[in-house]
Formats: C-alpha cells, sequence, structure tokens
C-alpha cells in the first residue's frame, strides 16, 4: 500500500513533522465565489520569494481544472505545512464538502464581494457550527467593480451571528480598484498601491473610517476572552494590550467562538494572502487540538476518545476513492490516531449497502496489508493528524476505518445528502460480470452515489443528487468503460392485481386423439402485501394426483408476467374448483399451460388494476418557500400529511407522492425553493393507479 503525498510546493518528510507543525483546512464557497482563484495565489504565494517575481505571477495564472472531486493541495507558511483541501463549489457534489470536513479541522468559506452567499454554503455553515469546527471566512473579488465587502459583512452578521467579524477593512484607490488593508486590531495598513506590499502606518482619515469596526471585533474578542489583565484595562477605559488582544483572539478563533473575515483580491498579486495564512497557521488549530470523530469497537460498543497523538492506537478513515482508467484505486484518507507504517497488516472495516432492492446493510470487515512505499514523494509512514495518498487498498470505500488488528475501530460516518434521482444505465456493449463490477466499484467511491440492480429488470440502477451530478458519473463511467454509457428514465415497477373475483376456464387438447384436459378457477384480490395464495377445493377424491401442482407452475408463470400490462401480479388468491383429463391423468406441460390460459381467462372476466409505486417524500426548505413546496407537490398528485416549523426559519414538509412524478423532483426542487431545499424520498406502498393514467400504460404496452 504505497503512501504519497499531494506536494505543491516544497519536499516535507512526514515522519519529521509533528503535529503542531499541520494544519488541515478545508476551502468551502458557491461556484464563481473566486475559490480557484485564491488557492492559485496561495500556492503562487508560497512557493514564491515575492509577489514580484516572475515565477509568482506564472504560478497565480496556473490553471486548476474544476472538479467534481475534493483535491489536496499542500503548502509550507512558516515553518507550518498546510492540507489545503478544496471542494466543487456546485451544490450538485454536496458529499464532497463533507467528505472533506471529516478530514479538515478547519474551514475556509470563501464568498464573492459581488455575487453573496448561497443556500449550499449557508447549510454547510451550519453543519460547521454543530461540529464546533472553527472558521473563517475570505471575501473576494474586491477589485470588481461591483464589490460591496460592507454588505457581505452584514449578510454574514445576519445570517451566522455578531460573532462573525472583519479583521481588516479594505483600501480602495480613486478608480475604485483594491489598493489595502487596514488592520483593526494594530492598526496598520497593507498598502497594495505601488503594486508591490508596503507595510505602513494609517492616514489621519482612517481613524474614523475604522474606528466602530475596530471597537466591535474587541468587543467580540473580551466577550469570549479568559484574560483577567485584558479585561481589567477595558474596565478602567484603558486600551486593550494588543499583544493579549491578539493571544485571545487566536484562542477564541481556534475554538470556534469567533469566526473572523478576511478580505483578498485577484489584483493587486498578492493581495491580502500573507494575512490568510497568517491567520491559518497563528489561529486555526493543529491536528488533535480539534474535535476527533467518535469511534467505537468492532461489535459497535464505544471506546475511548482518540487522543490524536502519534504514539496512540492506529485510527484513519477513507475520505475518497478513485478508480483510474488503469482500473486501480487510489484513496485519499485522514489519520486521527497513531502512525501508519508500511509493511504492516492492518483492519479495514465499514458498512456495505443499503440499496432499493434489498434495503438491508452489511458490516464489512477485512484484513488489508500495508505493502511497500512507492512512487513520488515517499514516505515510510504517516502520523496522527495528517492527510495521505494510498493505493493498493482495492476493497476500500469512503467511510471505511483503518486501525491495527490488535485494537480494530470503527468510525462514525459523516452526514451526507440522500441520492434522490434515479436512472436505468444503457451500455453500448454487452454488459458481463467485469463491467457490472466496474460500474459498482465507481458507484461506490462516492458516498451520494448508489448502486441497485433491479433483477426483476437486469437492469443498473444509479441514484444521483443531481442531473449534473449524474452527467459527471457517467463521464467517468464511459472513460473506464471505453464505450459510451447513456441513461434512461427509470422504468416504475408497477404491479397488477384484479379489482374483483374472476372466474376462469381453460381446455387444452393434447397431442394424443380424444384427449385433453380442462380446469375451473377462480381469482380473487387479498388486502395489500398479502402476497399470492394457491388453493386446491377440488374434492378429495379428486386431489391426489400432481394436477394441482402442474396448474399452480402454470399460473404462477403467467402472473409473473402480468395479464393486462406485463408488471408482475400481487395480492391474489387463486382457487382451483375443478379439474378433468380425458386421459388418466394428463400430460404435466397440458396442466401448465392449462393454468396459464385459466388465469387469463379469470382477468378477463374482471378488471385487472394497476398499482404505482408511492413514496414518502420529507422536504426541508426554508419557510418562504413552503408554499409554493406544497403546490408543487400537489401538482404531483401528491397528498401532503405533515407540514411542520423546525422552528430555525425552516419548514419540513411531508407527502405521499407517486413515484411517477419524482423522476426529476431533484431538479425541479431546486426551482421551486431557490437552492434552500434538501428531501428524502422512502418507498411507501403501491396503489390503484388512476384509470386514465392506467389505460396509457396498458395501450402503450399493446404498441411494445
Amino acid at each position: 500500500m504505497p503512501l504519497t503525498r499531494s506536494s505543491e510546493t516544497n519536499e516535507w518528510d512526514l515522519a519529521e513533522s509533528s503535529p503542531e507543525q499541520l494544519r488541515n483546512v478545508v476551502l468551502v464557497g458557491p461556484t464563481g465565489s473566486g475559490k480557484t482563484t485564491l488557492l492559485r495565489h496561495i500556492l503562487a504565494y508560497a512557493s514564491s520569494a515575492s509577489t514580484a517575481d516572475a515565477a509568482f505571477a506564472e504560478l497565480a495564472n496556473k490553471t486548476i481544472e474544476p472538479t467534481t472531486r475534493l483535491a489536496v493541495h499542500t503548502v509550507i507558511n512558516a515553518s507550518t505545512r498546510i492540507n489545503f483541501i478544496d471542494t466543487p463549489g456546485a451544490a450538485d457534489f454536496a458529499g464532497e464538502p463533507r467528505a472533506a470536513l471529516r478530514a479538515a479541522d478547519a474551514a475556509l468559506f470563501v464568498f464573492s464581494a459581488v455575487d453573496g452567499i448561497d443556500a449550499a454554503a449557508a447549510f454547510l455553515w451550519d453543519e460547521c457550527a454543530g461540529a464546533e469546527i472553527p472558521r473563517a471566512v475570505v471575501v473576494t473579488h474586491l477589485d470588481l467593480e461591483a464589490a460591496d465587502f460592507d454588505a457581505i459583512v452584514a449578510i454574514c452578521q445576519r445570517l451566522f451571528g455578531d460573532e462573525v467579524v472583519p479583521l481588516h477593512l479594505p483600501m480602495h484607490a480613486d478608480d475604485g480598484s483594491a489598493a489595502g488593508l487596514i488592520d483593526l486590531l494594530r492598526q496598520q495598513v497593507a498598502d497594495y498601491s505601488t503594486g508591490a506590499r508596503l507595510d505602513r502606518a494609517p492616514d489621519p482619515e482612517h481613524g474614523s473610517l475604522v474606528e466602530d469596526a475596530r471597537m466591535a471585533l474587541i468587543e467580540a474578542i473580551l466577550a469570549d476572552s479568559d484574560e483577567e489583565d485584558l479585561l481589567d484595562t477595558y474596565v478602567d477605559d484603558e486600551d486593550p494590550d494588543i499583544d493579549l488582544l491578539t493571544a485571545s483572539l487566536r484562542t477564541s478563533v481556534a475554538r470556534g467562538a469567533i469566526t473572523p473575515i478576511l478580505a483578498t483580491a485577484a489584483t493587486p498579486m498578492g493581495f491580502g494572502i500573507s494575512e490568510i495564512l497568517a491567520l491559518i497557521t497563528t489561529s486555526f488549530p493543529a491536528p488533535g487540538n480539534y474535535r476527533l470523530p467518535y469511534v467505537t469497537d468492532s461489535s459497535g460498543e464505544p471506546i475511548e476518545p482518540l487522543a490524536g497523538d502519534s504514539g496512540g492506537d492506529l485510527c484513519a478513515q477513507i475520505i475518497q476513492t478513485r478508480l483510474g482508467v488503469d482500473g486501480q484505486q487510489s484513496s485519499i484518507a485522514r489519520i486521527f490516531s497513531g502512525t501508519l507504517v508500511s509493511g504492516t497488516d492492518i483492519a479495514l472495516s465499514g458498512v456495505r449497502g443499503a440499496n432499493a432492492i434489498t434495503a438491508a446493510t452489511t458490516d464489512f470487515d477485512t484484513t488489508a496489508h500495508v505493502g511497500s512505499i512507492t512512487g513520488e514523494h515517499v514516505v515510510a509512514d504517516a502520523t496522527a493528524g495528517d492527510i495521505v495518498s494510498i493505493t493498493g487498498l482495492d476493497t476500500a470505500r469512503p467511510g471505511d476505518t483503518i486501525s491495527s488488528l490488535e485494537v480494530p475501530m470503527r468510525v462514525e460516518p459523516w452526514l451526507l445528502p440522500e441520492p434522490t434521482l434515479p436512472v436505468t444505465l444503457v451500455f453500448a456493449t454487452a454488459v458481463d460480470s467485469s463491467l457490472s463490477a466496474l460500474v459498482a466499484s465507481l458507484a461506490s467511491s462516492d458516498l451520494t452515489i448508489r448502486h441497485d440492480f433491479a433483477l426483476e429488470t437486469n437492469d443498473h440502477i444509479i441514484w444521483t443528487l443531481t442531473d449534473s451530478h449524474l452527467q459527471a458519473f457517467l463521464a467517468d463511467l464511459t472513460d473506464l468503460v471505453g464505450s459510451k454509457v447513456d441513461a434512461l428514465p427509470l422504468r416504475l415497477s408497477l404491479r397488477e392485481t384484479l379489482s374483483s373475483l374472476g372466474r376462469g376456464t381453460a381446455y387444452r387438447t393434447a397431442d394424443a386423439p380424444d384427449s385433453g384436459v380442462m380446469c375451473v378457477i377462480e381469482a380473487a384480490p387479498l388486502p395489500a402485501g398479502s402476497g399470492l395464495d394457491f388453493v386446491d377445493a377440488r374434492p378429495i377424491s379428486a386431489a391426489d394426483d400432481d394436477t394441482a401442482a402442474d396448474l399452480e407452475i402454470g399460473i404462477r408463470r403467467q402472473l409473473a408476467l402480468g395479464l393486462a400490462a406485463g408488471y408482475p401480479v400481487v395480492d391474489l388468491r387463486v382457487t382451483l374448483i375443478e379439474s378433468r383429463s380425458t386421459s388418466d391423468s394428463g400430460a404435466a406441460g397440458d396442466w401448465v399451460r392449462a393454468g396459464a390460459d385459466a388465469i387469463r381467462s379469470a382477468a378477463a372476466a374482471t378488471t385487472v388494476t394497476l398499482l404505482e409505486p408511492v413514496d414518502l417524500v420529507t422536504v426541508v426548505v426554508a419557510d418562504e418557500y413552503v408554499a409554493a413546496v406544497v403546490a408543487d407537490l400537489t401538482r404531483r398528485r401528491g397528498l401532503v400529511t405533515a407540514n411542520d416549523s423546525l422552528g430555525t426559519g425552516r419548514s419540513s414538509v411531508t407527502a405521499e407522492v407517486p413515484q411517477l412524478h419524482l423522476g426529476k423532483y431533484s431538479v425541479d426542487l431546486r426551482s421551486v425553493a431557490y437552492g434552500t431545499e434538501s428531501f428524502t424520498r422512502v418507498y411507501l406502498r403501491h396503489q390503484p393507479m388512476p384509470a386514465q393514467l392506467a389505460a396509457q400504460v396498458q395501450a402503450e404496452s399493446r404498441a411494445r
């Protein structure tokens, strides 16, 4: 199992680094927020002696391809190694930021001074707050004409609380371009007006401009400070000690009590980057100083909390897996405790399932071997706090736990949105076992994708979050398969039953002269969920042969094929009333065919009812969009059963909705709720389809 490290800038031996010299930071931001540009400038800044270097400009403009998967980039700043975990900005790939949050110890939220904050970022903020993950905000695009730093600060404080405060205020030149930053605590100016950074004292007119913002920052620090000397100076109306204020600020940021706002711009080069790196290095927590995930033993019993030191028991979690075009799998793992060493055996555990077919989960435990360590930036081992890339664990899946054989553990899973958009895969080549394995392996690399295999139709069914999420999966699968893979809407799992009692008679003439068979049956509907029942009600004298068994085979075969539209029949009792044969017993094949004829005759004597699947849909949405969501569900023949306020500006709407109208619901719901929504769908039952729709389905079946 070779271990490699992602390094953009410097060689770094993991074995020689201390967890105190390490920071794991996830980058979160909407599409278009400038997150990728910020990352490019950080990587360039960490690699260049000066922002005036040609190398800085080259690196700052280096293309980082947009990705639908998380990616780790490493830089060195002030002897501290920072792992930046970049995540896709589109809400279509919501599983990636959540996986990244498990690997990170702090979060950098990137918002545009022009475009603001989207609902997906606000959801992630709430999750970070619930998990007590330290955060900071970086406001980008200050170099754009429509930039409004004060407006973004106001939005942040309205959405996230008054503890979200700016550390600096941006300065603009007469032409509106970004010119500098005023440090609110130290009252110093980082002047970029000449194209290079110059630290200087503020101009006299700056005092009145920053007074309110500086006081709000100081009051936020004092409100969370345990420093008595600092509080005493404030009570005595003295100017608080800057060094004490700075130390208290760093403590408050590290424990998530204060969220600082910083600012940056694409031009001038390097604008605000040193301030961002300084905050990460001095104020974000080192691994082990932040709450580690909950762990259990292999039987699910709680164990002592992880200590987060390299000498502890080994515990790591797979954050992401990727399947290369060569069929080789690589994994990204966060090590929470202990040391992962080459040449040793490890325990790998997790949960497999569940799918819509079996609705079951299976505990997964196996042994894997840590092989020789090869590749670029080779390391002999990896210790607590680090994020490493691993090859060789071909059975590993995101969320799996790596631990020692002596002390096996299982790490709690992270929260994930439910995939709610199902499609059927269509292949250009024949589907064999190896192709099926590729589909299953690729699907399992993303915890927000569900893969089912429908035995009824022999279809591979994929569930994703959105249409863009689906298209990304299809593109990856096409690359792996080597031929085009498309998707079709999911074929509804309809069922048939009879509306009332039907009596059927069948005559079958055998091949032999003057021979044949006859039977009479009755078919009656049963309550939902009763299944199929066959009853032999002939007189005892006539029930001592194999006729009933052969008839039942024919009847069940026909019921599996359907009686009207080609869908399996459910909830039916078939009673054998009479059977006769012109020979001693009749051939078995004759009775099988007679059974099929008889059940079709019984169906013709009554009405076949089509049953459609119904899901229980639960939508969580901002209060202002509840009415629109309810109206949309009603339009889909949904029966709204609950509409409850959650007390946080959000409400939960529950409805029973036919699957026929849920094919693209995740896409349509976003346009109704403007990105403030999340929803789940769970199969509830089958119920009779309206007659007009049922007639249409039957007509389409006859046309096939």
